[in-house]
């Protein structure tokens, strides 16, 4: 696993940690847009990545019209549907769909829940079997509560383990890793006090590379999210989960060559 992919991953949590913490914030109510700039360089309608969303309960699901003008400047570009489908005693069966509606495809998730269990499979259009299927529980071992997270991708036949566990007061140890490729990840993240989290990260096979994040929330409610990838680049990323919608703006400079240095700017808008 490269640098890349240990930054990408590192990226996807920041930004599913920050989603959460607006949605819980705001609400799910309403239509949204946003605006995004990922390059200064050339601004035009396309380069603003304008789009948006409207959602409206359908029975026990939830419905979602997405707009994208780079996809489609007219019409919605998709159709999303999740919800609960039934609950029978202390079992319950969730989907998350989408439907694009560009290129006419679709993909699905069915959840299970039961108990401590959550089983997931992932299907699309693309083929009749599955795209992969996923096992998520609580166990105890060593005394210690551990999350556990197999799955299995069905088309390229791999299989990768998750695990996150409290390994002291305050720090948290995640393992994502591939035993036949004899690849993963490792990280830390040590919560220093409220306002500061420190979370080093390793990628283990061929191509190993370790990242630096501290993230700090600042009294505002923002929050600054500095991570840095040694012999690679350093990112800086702040989010404002302002009223109305939240402000993102990320730097990303590559060690050598700061020229080579890229700016974006995201502004979130709920009615």
């Amino acid at each position: 696993m490269c640098s890349s992919d240990l930054e990408g991953m590192l990226i996807a949590r920041r930004k599913l940690r920050f989603l959460a913490a607006t949605h819980v914030a705001a609400g799910s109510s309403g239509p949204k847009a946003w605006v995004h700039l990922k390059s200064t360089e050339g601004v035009d309608l396309e380069a603003l990545n304008i789009g948006a969303e409207y959602s409206m309960d359908v029975g026990d699901l939830e419905a979602t019209l997405e707009y994208s003008y780079n996809d489609n400047k007219y019409l919605p570009s998709a159709v999303g549907l999740q919800g609960k489908l039934t609950s029978s005693g202390d079992t319950e069966v969730s989907m998350d769909g989408r439907f694009n509606l560009n290129d006419q495809s679709a993909e699905v998730e069915l959840t299970a829940t039961r108990g401590d269990y959550e089983l997931s499979c992932e299907l699309d259009s693309s083929e009749a079997r599955p795209k992969a299927v996923s096992l998520k529980t609580n166990m105890n071992l060593g005394g210690r509560s551990v999350e556990l997270t197999p799955s299995y991708d069905c088309r390229s036949q791999e299989l990768s383990v998750g695990a996150v566990t409290e390994i002291v007061d305050n720090a948290e140890l995640e393992i994502n890793a591939k035993p036949v490729d004899k690849t993963g990840t490792i990280s830390i993240a040590y919560k220093v006090d409220d306002d500061n989290t420190i979370t080093p990260s390793w990628s283990i096979g061929d191509d190993s590379s370790s990242s630096y994040e501290w993230e700090h929330k600042m009294s505002s409610g923002a929050t600054v999210t500095t991570t840095v990838t040694p012999g690679d680049a350093m990112a800086v990323a702040w989010e404002d989960p302002a009223n109305m919608g939240s402000w993102t703006a990320e730097a990303n400079v590559p060690f050598g060559d700061v020229g080579a240095a890229s700016v974006s700017f995201k502004r979130d808008f709920e009615f």
